[in-house]
């Protein structure tokens, strides 16, 4: 795993011509707000937390372990684990058609 500003990620590429992807990736402290191109699953796999997605249709979504929250592509999110706790969240990207 390579060392974030808020914690760890793994990134894992596919050989066999997908254009989503998947990653795991640890927060030890508040991610930064950003977008992705393609539809987000995040499911948290560890500890518990928020992802928060802002915009006209956001929301903050409580998370723990085995909560997913589906990110349409485009809105601005970031995840906040619980204080004092590691989050780990699986993140799946819906492949372009």
């Amino acid at each position: 795993m390579r060392a974030t500003r808020f914690g760890r990620m793994q990134a894992f590429k596919f050989p066999f011509g997908l254009t989503g992807g998947c990653e795991v990736m640890q927060f030890d402290a508040q991610g930064k707000a950003h977008t992705h191109n393609l539809d987000e699953v995040a499911i948290c796999c560890w500890g518990s937390g928020r992802v928060i997605v802002e915009g006209p249709d956001g929301a903050i979504h409580d998370v723990a372990f085995g909560d997913e929250v589906i990110i349409p592509a485009g809105a601005p999110h970031y995840m906040v684990p619980t204080e004092g706790e590691t989050m780990a969240m699986f993140i799946g990207y819906k492949r372009e058609r």
